[in-house]
């Protein structure tokens, strides 16, 4: 594969090397999107492949999506704490017909928005606890929300795709101060803008600890949103990768996402009790990947206007 002269998009990649017959991949780092993308062009190759992978991200069961489609892999553990995905060439897709469960970075956005509004009752059917929002969730229960988890129940006509799915009961809660240390930081990284909005709310001084171990393109993501509480007149210091928010009433203001969805999902629900309207600008992605927001957003008593 070639790039371009900066290392960046666009690349090319050759294929005119028919000879190889089987690919070894090491799949480095903690990004479960480059994990399928190596399995997807693995498949796609048809060739034999191993993929080399970090242990916990052997388990975490996104291979076995492929198995729904007919694709047979082996997954293997080693003492050394790597373990690798195996698949044979000339393996057909076939097509199937899946459940999908829900968006879980919407329906984390809705299950704060159902504790922030007093007198709310909020229930999300067929949610994804994946290994990111159960730790979200969890957090949120430990600091005062009010949330109910239970399997489904009911015959499933579908196969539904490999991951724990349940529903969830969501009422207003008041929040006490959170403390999300450096450790528990990188499992809540989709997340972390909605737990700061939490804060915000929250009686006490929360404190949000190893920022400086999120990925770099967070950094100018978590600056503009300190800017945005600063705007809404929240108290709040960023010094060594360490946030700290002070629990108060926002004041509301205008604030520009920079056509960020996490951003203007956070902004949007900054607004939820200020004293004064939030505006949001630059919501052009969050309108694009959330064509239903203004229908499923009201009955939860959150008023906005979209500005054409």
């Amino acid at each position: 594969m070639t790039t371009s002269d900066s290392g960046c998009l666009p690349f090319t990649i050759a294929t005119e090397n028919q000879l190889i017959n089987q690919y070894k991949i090491d799949v480095k780092g903690h990004s479960r999107q480059l994990k399928l993308a190596a399995l997807f062009a693995g498949v796609m190759s048809q060739k034999d492949v191993t993929l080399n992978l970090s242990d916990e991200f052997v388990s975490d069961k996104a291979e076995s999506v492929f198995t729904l489609f007919s694709c047979q892999l082996q997954v293997q553990r080693s003492d050394a704490q790597l373990g690798c995905i195996q698949f044979g060439k000339n393996q057909v897709l076939q097509a199937t017909k899946l459940n999908v469960p829900a968006d879980t970075d919407k329906a984390a956005w809705l299950v704060l928005l159902a504790c922030l509004s007093p007198g709310s009752r909020l229930a999300i059917d067929n949610l994804a606890l994946s290994q990111v929002s159960d730790k979200y969730l969890a957090l949120l229960t430990e600091n005062g929300a009010n949330i109910e988890s239970f399997i489904g129940r009911g015959e499933q006509l579908l196969p539904s795709l490999p991951t724990d799915v349940s529903n969830i009961k969501v009422g207003f809660a008041a929040f006490s101060g959170f403390n999300i240390s450096e450790t528990d930081i990188l499992s809540v990284c989709n997340e972390l803008l909605l737990l700061c909005v939490a804060a915000v709310y929250a009686k006490g001084i929360s404190r949000f600890e190893g920022l400086q171990r999120l990925p770099y393109h967070w950094e100018d993501r978590i600056t503009t949103f300190v800017d945005a509480l600063i705007i809404t007149g929240v108290p709040c210091r960023l010094q060594a990768g360490v946030l700290e928010i002070e629990g108060c009433t926002p004041c509301g203001g205008e604030l520009d996402s920079a056509g960020d969805y996490h951003l203007a999902l956070a902004m949007l629900a900054l607004g939820m009790r200020s004293r004064s309207p939030v505006t949001v600008n630059d919501c052009h992605k969050l309108l694009e990947e959330f064509e239903e927001f203004e229908t499923i957003v009201e009955p939860l008593g959150f008023h906005c206007q979209i500005a054409q």
